[in-house]
């Protein structure tokens, strides 16, 4: 698989090319979202997100520059690693945990029916559950089957989602 090549343009400082068909099959894609930031670990740019309804591959249009992918990557998880308190990243957890079975099905993470009326209740702040659902990419229990990350960085995601149910490969 590799990155398609053509004319650059600018993306917010961030070199990228047009990338309108799918690299495995080559088929034209079709936009499902139109100028996307990436909320979750603040990389520049607006991106729109394409899908190939032969192959079900979705992909970034315009896609980085192969010379541009390290400047997307300043603040993600695997190269920020900061020390969090015990006490509070529990609370993270018990909450996130929490929201993933009362509002994606993932009955297997709660410990009982408070565990349940607290994940309930702080999905119903937008922020909290977005933040919540972004850690599993807002997958739903039902629909688990094989996940492929394609660049998926220390695994951390990827040992997520098979402790949650999922199969999965990491590139």
């Amino acid at each position: 698989m590799d990155l398609p090549i053509g004319r650059k343009v600018d993306n917010e400082g961030v070199q990228a090319v047009p990338a309108p068909s799918c690299i495995l099959c080559g088929r034209e894609g079709r936009t499902l979202y139109f100028g996307q930031r990436d909320r979750l670990f603040n990389a520049p740019g607006f991106w729109d997100i394409k899908l190939c309804d032969h192959c079900q591959l979705a992909w970034l249009d315009p896609c980085p520059a192969r010379e541009a992918i390290g400047e997307l990557y300043a603040e993600y998880y695997t190269h920020n690693l900061e020390s969090r308190k015990p006490l509070l990243s529990e609370l993270r957890r018990y909450v996130r945990e929490g929201i993933w079975g009362t509002w994606l099905g993932y009955r297997n993470r709660l410990h009982g029916n408070l565990h349940a009326a607290v994940g309930w209740l702080a999905g119903t702040l937008p922020p909290v559950r977005e933040m919540a659902l972004l850690g599993i990419m807002g997958l739903p229990a039902e629909k688990r089957g094989t996940l492929v990350d394609v660049g998926c960085g220390n695994g951390r995601f990827l040992a997520r989602m098979r402790d949650l149910g999922w199969e999965v490969l990491g590139v």
